[in-house]
């Protein structure tokens, strides 16, 4: 068993909407010789998604509709890495735009591609320190949001009762209440 690179020996489009998403069937060469020829990859943004918490210690959170999976989901702030930002420059626009928060510091936790198989996008998950509120939200015209300031254990007790339906938002909760333990 060989834990070598896969050698992807051609790749052909076959959606594409330009700096939205990408989906390629590729050839590609396993360690030990098999080729595939149809193995799927989907090709789409990074985004940041931003674990912050206020002066007073309340994790700024968001509960929106996702189209995704077509209910309401407490969420963090979040969204995609525009071009020329790298992801800590959107976690801080994502905050402030959909919130109205800005960090005294911001670090970054991780980057995670999202799904191991076909891509699908990096989530970068920013720690965002003693936020104060500076502006009013402005989110983008499709977003309707609730910006919520919650405790460690309702956040918790949120997650674990089905409220986050996102994997990558989930994921960021359970590395931001990690950090408080």
């Amino acid at each position: 068993m060989s834990l070598a690179p896969w050698q992807t020996l051609s790749a052909r489009a076959l959606l594409e909407i330009p700096g939205r998403i990408r989906v390629e069937v590729e050839a590609v060469k396993l360690p030990d010789g098999r080729v595939v020829d149809d193995y799927l990859q989907v090709r789409m943004p990074g985004f940041a998604i931003v674990f912050a918490t206020t002066t007073h210690g309340k994790i700024i959170c968001i509960s929106q509709y996702k189209h995704g999976p077509r209910r309401v989901s407490l969420t963090l702030p979040a969204g995609h890495v525009e071009e020329g930002e790298d992801s800590m420059q959107a976690a801080q626009r994502e905050l402030l735009e959909e919130t109205g928060f800005r960090a005294e510091r911001y670090e970054l936790l991780g980057s995670f591609v999202v799904n191991g198989n076909q891509g699908a996008g990096t989530a970068h998950v920013v720690r965002g320190h003693e936020c104060r509120l500076i502006a009013p939200p402005k989110p983008s015209d499709l977003e309707y949001m609730d910006v919520q300031l919650r405790s460690y254990s309702d956040v918790r007790e949120a997650l674990f009762a089905g409220e986050v339906a996102i994997a990558s938002h989930a994921a960021a909760i359970g590395m931001g209440l990690l950090l408080k333990s």
